[in-house]
């Protein structure tokens, strides 16, 4: 039943994503032209992926720290997180995050701001991988979902949604196949040719 749940999710994603502010995600693409898909395919042998880590329509004008856990349940080789917040940080990037800015970035309603990027690689087209988005454990301020403070000197907090609205449950997959539960028969291949 979760499983089903999450294909449910996964597939409402653009319709969340248009609907809501402060929507933690994984995105393709660039910051300049972002495509926001639920899941990837590999299609060779130790494929290379690189997913990025988003917050896409925020409400605060600005950013100057952000905390979020990403767990990643796969097979994976090489895994590398890049978090621009880190600099020459190396433990600065690797989940849970609790990153704080030199310097506060301005913010704009509607736009992705870049969080981390994700990349690996994947040994098969068959390996399936999930992430999913949590709250930081013992934070005391996001104890429910991911978050991010606003610039000085009010240093405002925003709590962060995934587009499953922060149910623990994975927001994106690579190579995901979704199997049809319907009983297979030549006859039903023969109806659709008719």
């Amino acid at each position: 039943m979760k499983f089903r749940l999450a294909i449910l999710l996964l597939l409402a994603l653009p319709l969340v994503v248009s609907a809501q502010t402060d929507t933690i995600l994984f995105f393709t693409g660039t910051t300049e032209a972002p495509a926001y898909p639920t899941e990837i395919y590999t299609t060779t042998p130790v494929e290379a992926v690189e997913i990025h880590l988003g917050l896409l329509d925020p409400s605060l004008s600005g950013i100057s720290s952000w905390e979020a856990s990403v767990d990643v349940e796969g097979m994976v080789i090489a895994p590398t997180w890049f978090v621009p917040g880190c600099g020459l940080i190396p433990e600065c990037g690797m989940p849970p995050f609790q990153i704080g800015l030199i310097v506060s970035d301005p913010l704009e309603p509607g736009q992705i701001y870049h969080l981390a990027t994700f990349t690996a690689f994947i040994m098969s087209p068959t390996d399936v991988v999930r992430f999913s988005i949590s709250p930081v454990p013992g934070s005391v301020s996001f104890p429910d979902s991911p978050g991010y403070a606003g610039p000085a000197p009010d240093y405002e907090l925003a709590p962060m949604t995934t587009i499953a609205g922060n149910e623990p449950v994975p927001v994106f997959t690579i190579n995901q196949q979704t199997v049809s539960e319907a009983p297979a028969s030549w006859g039903s291949v023969k109806r659709l040719y008719r």
